[in-house]
């Protein structure tokens, strides 16, 4: 524990204790003195306060400023410290100067105005003023010294630095001259390489041109080969379409000359014989020119022109030599009535013995035919089929039963050796023909070749390895021949009546077999015909004492097992197959090679539009058959004939639709074939386009 004298040492010797108390002031009488005192505040000369002012700003300069030391700033550090000198020396020299004159005088002043606390204060001032002027004048030695440490640092960093950068600069050229060097060789090799390849792109394109010119000249004699065979081959298409031309002039002239009332025949018949005379001799001359300049395909689309031309001029033979036909019975009958009062009994004689013979020849017509028939010299003859028509039909309808009976003897034998056969053949046909589809091209090529083989002859494998030809017995023709016609018609109900697109393969390889092979053609139209009589158009009329089912087969139903007959839509979506294959033949473009004619190209279709367009319409089969027709040849027909096909479909619209709604049972006009027949006319008509079928091949598909 502390002294107590040591404490009250302490405590004197401590701020308060140095105080002085004066506990006599108020009985002396000396208040108004301690209160002025304790009131009036301390006085500061104003030299004093300056020199405060003067050593706070300076010790701030000298602490507050940082000292940058980096070699970027040593430039900047040494005019700040020269600077700085200045100042301190002027402002020493001020204060000097002041504190000189001044001091003296403050002093005695001081005695006079204060007491003894202000010279006390004076003096403390002093000591202070004193030791902070040491203080600046040793601050101003450090700090010349640490500026010249600094000057010296900045020299030395400054000739470091650029040592550096010329060193740097020494290095880098160096670089560059290498770089300039190693560039300047680059240049050179790659020169030289280009210098190489150059010579042999010039070598190579020499080479190149050689063989381009050598290809141009095998192209030029390719080209001049290709086009000598097109034009020998436009010759003979010419060649094919004159004979045709020919033919049917000698028909028409035939026609007009074997007329039996020729004093009834119009002026029309002999403007008939001229154009018919015009249109060979035009396609005579078009032969000329053809041989002389070379055919071409302007030529040969020229003469398709003129075969339609001269159609259409058979029709109107037909029509011209029915009318005088007609004119010369009325005149016959009325001369008959005439003689009739006076040779009464002779002419029922005679009445007699002309209906004998008329019933005789229809009966015999209906039996060969398989189907009942009105007779020809019947005045209502052209209420169901053209007289053209019915001869055709009938022609392949003797065809027929002509191959079939060639080949009996085939068919009722029952030697093994012939049933052998006959089953071979049968494969041999049912196998290319089941595999017929749009698989490819090359696929159907196939089936074709083979077919084309087995009909031509050939040797043909089946099933089995064994090989199979027509040629080993003397009937094996017809009987294939037979086979493979009914084979493909019967496609019609199998196939493509459920998937109408399938039509278009088996029209190819009809189209391909009927131009080698024409008696396949006459048997598979007798096989339509018979199966679906409206291809002629024949409207088979009901005879007397014809059952209703034998007429209904006649027209093409189906009766099953019980003896019901098939419904109507059944029989339709049927006779829409026979349709579709008949118009695909029609639509299909022969392949290439060989004869480019068709054997039943577009005027087939216009011949049969014209002759269905003449007769009365049959309620739902007249409207199926043309929907199905235009649908598939419709684009055929309009590139063919152009703008007489639209003139033709105009007619068709405006005088014969109304017909087939009139026909039209009621409440079925506003749907089924009449309202897509309608559906699809105005709008080919509006566009004045017919689309091409869903399902033609194309050339790609023969290239697939």
């Amino acid at each position: 524990m502390a002294s107590p004298v040591l404490v009250l040492e302490g405590l004197r010797a401590s701020d308060k204790g140095k105080l002085r108390y004066d506990g006599d002031w108020y009985e002396e009488g000396r208040i108004h003195e301690v209160v002025e005192e304790c009131t009036s505040p301390p006085s500061f000369p104003a030299h004093i306060c300056r020199v405060n002012i003067s050593l706070s700003a300076s010790e701030h300069s000298d602490y507050g400023s940082p000292i940058i030391s980096s070699p970027n700033s040593s430039k900047a550090s040494i005019e700040r410290g020269t600077l700085h000198q200045q100042t301190q020396s002027q402002f020493s020299d001020i204060i000097e100067s002041t504190e000189e004159k001044d001091e003296d005088a403050e002093t005695q002043a001081l005695y006079h105005r204060t007491g003894e606390v202000e010279v006390s204060i004076k003096q403390c001032e002093k000591e202070w003023v004193d030791m902070a002027k040491e203080r600046v004048k040793q601050r101003q030695k450090d700090y010349d010294s640490h500026s010249k440490m600094l000057t010296e640092q900045a020299i030395q960093n400054t000739n470091l630095l650029t040592q550096q950068h010329e060193l740097k600069n020494q290095v880098m050229m160096q670089k560059i001259r290498e770089v300039q060097q190693e560039s300047d060789q680059t240049r050179q090799r790659r020169l030289r390489n280009q210098q190489e390849r150059q010579r042999l792109h010039v070598k190579r394109m020499d080479a190149k041109l050689r063989a381009a010119q050598q290809q141009k000249e095998k192209a030029e004699e390719a080209e001049r080969l290709r086009r000598a065979a097109e034009m020998e081959a436009y010759l003979n298409a010419m060649m094919n379409v004159k004979q045709q031309i020919d033919e049917v002039a000698k028909r028409i002239v035939g026609m007009l000359d074997g007329c039996r009332h020729k004093k009834h025949l119009p002026q029309i018949a002999e403007d008939i014989r001229k154009k018919v005379n015009a249109l060979c001799g035009q396609a005579e001359r078009y032969v000329q020119n053809a041989r002389q300049q070379g055919a071409s395909m302007q030529l040969v689309d020229g003469l398709k022109i003129m075969i339609d031309h001269m159609m259409q001029c058979q029709e109107l033979a037909k029509k011209t030599v029915a009318e005088a036909d007609r004119l010369g019975q009325e005149e016959a009958v009325k001369k008959a009535k005439e003689e009739e009062a006076k040779q009464k009994a002779a002419q029922t004689a005679v009445t007699a013995a002309a209906t004998a013979a008329a019933s005789s020849t229809a009966a015999a017509a209906a039996a060969t035919a398989g189907a009942p028939r009105i007779s020809q010299g019947g005045a209502s003859l052209n209420k169901f089929v053209n007289e053209d028509a019915l001869k055709e039909y009938e022609t392949v309808q003797q065809k027929l039963e002509e191959t079939v009976q060639a080949y009996q003897n085939l068919k009722s034998s029952t030697d093994a050796q012939v049933k052998k056969f006959r089953n071979d053949i049968m494969k041999a046909v049912n196998t290319p023909i089941n595999a017929i589809s749009v698989q490819s091209g090359r696929q159907l090529l196939d089936q074709l070749r083979r077919l084309s083989k087995l009909l031509a002859g050939e040797r043909v494998e089946i099933s089995g390895g064994r090989q199979v030809s027509i040629a080993a017995l003397p009937s094996g023709k017809a009987y294939c021949q037979e086979t493979l016609a009914r084979k493909l018609v019967a496609q019609c109900d199998k196939q493509i009546s459920s998937n109408h697109e399938t039509a278009f393969p088996f029209a190819a390889i009809t189209v391909a077999l009927w131009k080698d092979y024409p008696d396949v053609k006459q048997l598979m139209l007798a096989h339509f015909y018979k199966g679906c009589p409206f291809l002629l158009p024949y409207y088979i009329p009901k005879q007397e004492k014809q059952s209703t089912e034998d007429y209904y087969k006649a027209l093409g139903y189906v009766y099953d097992a019980d003896g019901q007959v098939e419904a109507q839509d059944k029989y339709l979506k049927r006779l829409s197959g026979f349709m579709r294959l008949y118009a695909a033949i029609i639509a299909t473009k022969p392949l290439q090679g060989g004869n480019q004619v068709h054997p039943f190209g577009a005027c087939e279709g216009w011949t049969w539009l014209s002759r269905v367009m003449n007769l009365e319409p049959q309620p739902d089969v007249t409207a199926t058959m043309l929907h199905d027709f235009l649908e598939v040849c419709g684009h055929t027909l309009a590139n063919t004939y152009g703008r007489q096909f639209f003139k033709l479909l105009q007619t068709l619209c405006k005088q014969y639709f109304p017909k087939i709604e009139a026909v039209t049972p009621k409440g079925a006009a506003s749907g089924g074939p009449v309202l897509r027949l309608k559906s699809f006319l105005e709008t080919c008509i509006k566009t004045q386009k017919f689309p091409p079928p869903k399902g033609l091949l194309t050339d790609e598909f023969w290239r697939s």
